[in-house]
């Protein structure tokens, strides 16, 4: 059931930083994740390492991205293989010579 974390997330005003850090939350959690994250305001630092996420939980958590008030994310550990790096990279990524909104990702397979 994702709903407790997306809810948590959504009506959050107050938390900065939040470790789910070694959780092993998988994809289907990691879309809760995501869904609160587009509604959140207030989260500057996300720790997902070995959060257990595969390609399908980096696509959610990288759709959602663009929508949130990260500055923060630690997805080390998630084998988040080609196809969610691909996705993350691109939601990250910024042409030559400009930053990428001032984000930074650590990512390790």
């Amino acid at each position: 059931n994702t709903q407790p974390l997306e809810r948590l997330l959504a009506e959050n005003q107050i938390l900065a930083k939040l470790s789910l850090a070694g959780t092993g939350m998988g994809a289907e959690a990691a879309t809760g994740v995501a869904r609160g994250l587009m509604a959140n305001t207030t989260l500057v630092c996300l720790d997902l390492c070995g959060a257990d996420l595969g390609p399908k939980g980096a696509l959610a958590i990288a759709e959602a991205l663009p929508h949130s008030s990260l500055e923060e994310l630690n997805l080390a550990d998630n084998r988040v293989g080609d196809e969610g790096l691909v996705a993350l990279a691109k939601c990250l990524g910024a042409p030559p010579g400009e930053s990428a909104s001032g984000a930074s990702a650590k990512y390790h397979e």
